[in-house]
């Protein structure tokens, strides 16, 4: 079997196929972006564990760089009020890192400079000072 890159052109088996990740500098398509941004939308929602699998299922299919690049961007952002999606995310994050190891790796870096900016730029609390 051949598989030969071309521009916005796959050719495999002699046949052309359309790209189904988008153009080459990650672009998303309207659909697809609307599609990406519903799909966002729905993952706070997903609190067991049949809806978290069937939502990384869902987003294998609309898999593409800048798509996974916005899913690691919400995931970042989830609300600290819902501390109850937490196993969950880490459950689809997990599930999708064996596919797409840059979810994971994107994930840990962000959450570690995050620990470790608020570790070094801890400042205490409060300076109580007595007058004597």
């Amino acid at each position: 079997m051949e598989f030969i890159s071309k521009k916005k052109k796959l050719t495999f088996c002699n046949r052309n196929v359309e790209d189904a990740a988008g153009d080459e500098d990650g672009s998303i398509k309207p659909t697809q972006n609307a599609q990406l941004e519903g799909f966002i939308a729905r993952l706070p929602n997903c609190a067991n564990r049949d809806l978290i699998d069937a939502a990384a299922v869902d987003f294998c299919y609309m898999n593409n760089k800048n798509a996974r690049n916005k899913l690691v961007k919400a995931l970042l952002k989830v609300q600290r009020q819902r501390l109850d999606l937490l196993p969950y995310y880490a459950r689809f994050i997990a599930t999708l890192n064996v596919y797409f190891s840059d979810i994971g790796e994107t994930i840990i870096a962000a959450v570690s400079s995050l620990m470790y900016c608020t570790r070094s730029f801890h400042l205490p609390s409060a300076f109580y000072v007595v007058d004597l």
